[in-house]
């Protein structure tokens, strides 16, 4: 919920309105760089933009029956596109839509805050020349101790909003990227090159490497650093001294990281990796993880979304109720097998389907 005190133009980037918005933009780029590439028609990324539409009342409706919000929007702007509707969420996962769109709210958020930071900035500047020469008590552990002159008072505030101000910038930078790199990263349904186009059409850079989610270091980094600037906006508002103090924090806090940068290298070059256990894992859930791919195989041969939905998940029903193999029960689907032939049910099942484009990833993030 939106705090009363929020900014109007702050709270309706955080709207439940804006929120899909920003999720049909990522799906409506995306349709229409799949459509460039050849992956989908050109028509139904027509579509999708010009018929793509939604209700938030109707899509909270949907995802009580559901019980999943991605879902629920995609079944609500499907219900407007019509048949292409089939093209749309094509390849992607739930987070590519969802951590790209909040990118873009975070960088509408930014906008408003880096206004904002100029503002005050001008503000303390003019009113620091104001009272340059003004003098007033200065204090120490809020004792008086010797003059100092009101203007330099708000210099100082002055010089640590131009650090916030530069710290900010960093920090918007870095949650400025996306990800259409499927459910694990591992681009199984999308490439890099794709990632690229689509991003670039949002205004977004793409995220060198990414797992389900984009790393949530940078939300951890752009939170710490509102943290900072919070700080600063108290200090100037209530004057308070102490919050200056750096002894103690500093050391403990150089000595914490210290340690645990030691502990975590010494983690990282010592243990121990089990290739074979890996793929004992990897074969652990008898082939479902493969279920993302079959849907959209099947989808590109012509399915409905919504009937191959519904075959995938009864097999994989059937896998957990009676521990049968996953690609067995495909193989003698008949609604499945009136779209793909054994070669393409087998290559649905191959690993190394979801491993082409590790070399590009490694590339982004460590150079060619």
């Amino acid at each position: 919920m939106i705090p009363r005190y929020t900014r109007p133009e702050m709270g309706q980037i955080w709207s439940d309105q804006n929120k899909f918005q920003r999720w049909l933009d990522v799906e409506i780029a995306t349709a229409e760089a799949e459509a460039e590439a050849g992956m989908i028609p050109k028509s139904a990324a027509r579509a999708i933009r010009k018929k793509g539409k939604f209700s938030v009342e109707r899509i909270l409706e949907i995802e009580k029956q559901v019980k999943h919000d991605v879902i629920a929007f995609t079944t609500n702007v499907a219900e407007h596109v019509g048949r292409e509707a089939r093209y749309l969420h094509f390849g992607l996962t739930s987070n590519d839509v969802v951590d790209t769109a909040q990118a873009l709210q975070i960088r509408d958020a930014s906008e408003i805050i880096s206004k904002g930071l100029k503002r005050l900035g001008e503000a303390l500047k003019k009113r620091a020349f104001e009272f340059k020469h003004t003098p007033m008590m200065g204090r120490t552990h809020g004792i008086h101790a010797e003059p100092i002159t009101f203007g330099c008072k708000l210099a100082i505030w002055h010089a640590e909003n131009q650090r916030n101000t530069e710290r900010f910038a960093y920090a918007a930078e870095q949650m400025r990227v996306g990800k259409i790199s499927g459910v694990v990263g591992m681009y199984g349904h999308s490439t890099p090159k794709l990632e690229e186009a689509i991003c670039k059409r949002l205004g977004l850079t793409p995220a060198p490497i990414s797992s389900q989610v984009i790393q949530r270091d940078r939300h951890a980094f752009y939170v710490c650093t509102l943290a900072v600037i919070a700080a600063s906006l108290e200090k100037i508002a209530l004057e308070v001294r102490g919050l200056q103090r750096t002894d103690v924090i500093l050391p403990d806090s150089t000595i914490l990281v210290d340690y645990l940068l030691d502990k975590t290298a010494k983690l990282v070059e010592t243990m121990f990796v089990y290739p074979q256990r890996m793929i004992e894992n990897l074969n652990m859930m008898r082939g479902l993880i493969y279920s993302g791919q079959l849907l959209l195989d099947l989808a590109a041969k012509g399915a409905a979304r919504e009937d191959a939905y519904s075959w995938v998940q009864r097999n994989a029903m059937q896998v957990w109720e009676t521990r049968e193999d996953f690609k067995t029960l495909v193989e003698r689907d008949p609604d499945i097998r009136r779209y793909l032939k054994p070669s393409e049910i087998a290559a649905v099942f191959n690993v190394e389907r979801y491993l082409t484009h590790v070399d590009a990833m490694f590339a982004r993030v460590f150079g060619s």
